[in-house]
């Protein structure tokens, strides 16, 4: 690196080291701020389908993060989004279940 960009840049290889540092740390901000988008918008998601499930009084299931159990669902749950893998419920006689892959 430094025979490559940084003699080149002469007096001014403060300037360049700089600019290369910000590009690499910009870069990695917005991996990390997809990476926060991705989880807020999981979260709303999740708690968008319990409501509806609540509501509706459909009974549901929801797979545990860390024991990895299926348990049953209430409307007393609180914050069961931050532990929360995947969810199933019955609806109309269909089984609907849906998992949280990451990658």
């Amino acid at each position: 690196m430094i025979t490559k960009y940084l003699d080149p840049a002469g007096p001014a290889f403060v300037e360049e080291l700089v600019f290369r540092f910000l590009l690499t740390s910009v870069d990695t901000l917005g991996g990390s701020m997809r990476t926060i988008g991705g989880v807020m918008a999981e979260r709303k998601l999740t708690r968008a389908i319990l409501a509806n499930l609540v509501l509706t009084k459909i009974p549901y299931q929801w797979l545990h993060a860390d024991s990895k159990e299926w348990l049953h669902g209430n409307e007393e749950d609180a914050d069961i989004e931050l532990y929360l893998k995947g969810l199933s419920w019955t609806s109309k006689g269909r089984n609907c279940t849906m998992i949280y892959v990451y990658f």
